[in-house]
């Protein structure tokens, strides 16, 4: 249990949380109506997230995960805020965390989406994008690597995620119309 990651995991990490923070701070924000309180609490979230990245098991959705973590952080401050008059109960973190989830079943549809999507892309589109975004290299840096200009770069990047954007709205539309 340590914060000695790699300089990989700890952009793996940063990715993650990034994308989750938001929707546990909803989350946290739902039971501690205090925002200092709240943002004290959101911040202690993610220094355990951070402790136990470790732990975490990548086949399973990250945001779940850290809202594991964080339900538990907020239960047991429970009597610290009760005392404050701030009430909840376990019941409600649950009825909280559920609500969360089912808002997010858009954002892991379009994760879903988007790995089907990116098998349609080229190889070369594909490196481009791992370089971008997995390495978060400059696309000059990019261009540098693989011998091409970081404009050409830029104009690929630009298309791809077009193409992406476009490929996930239909699958996602042909998931809404099945439902």
């Amino acid at each position: 249990m340590g914060t000695d990651l790699s300089a990989a995991d700890h952009e793996r990490f940063t990715r993650h949380w990034t994308l989750a923070s938001p929707m546990v701070a909803d989350y946290i924000s739902a039971l501690v109506p205090n925002f200092h309180e709240a943002e004290d609490l959101l911040q202690n979230v993610a220094i355990v997230v951070l402790r136990k990245f470790d732990q975490y098991d990548q086949s399973l959705p990250f945001a779940f995960w850290a809202m594991g973590i964080a339900r538990y952080e907020v239960l047991s401050k429970r009597r610290e805020f009760s005392r404050r008059r701030v009430l909840f109960t376990p019941e409600l973190a649950d009825q909280a965390a559920e609500l969360q989830q089912e808002m997010s079943a858009e954002h892991e549809a379009r994760q879903r989406a988007l790995r089907d999507c990116l098998r349609a892309v080229g190889e070369r589109a594909t490196t481009v994008l791992r370089m971008r975004y997995e390495e978060a290299l400059e696309p000059r840096d990019i261009a540098d690597r693989l011998g091409m200009s970081s404009g050409a770069i830029r104009v690929m990047l630009s298309r791809v995620r077009c193409v992406l954007q476009e490929c996930i709205q239909a699958k996602i539309a042909v998931a809404d119309q099945r439902s």
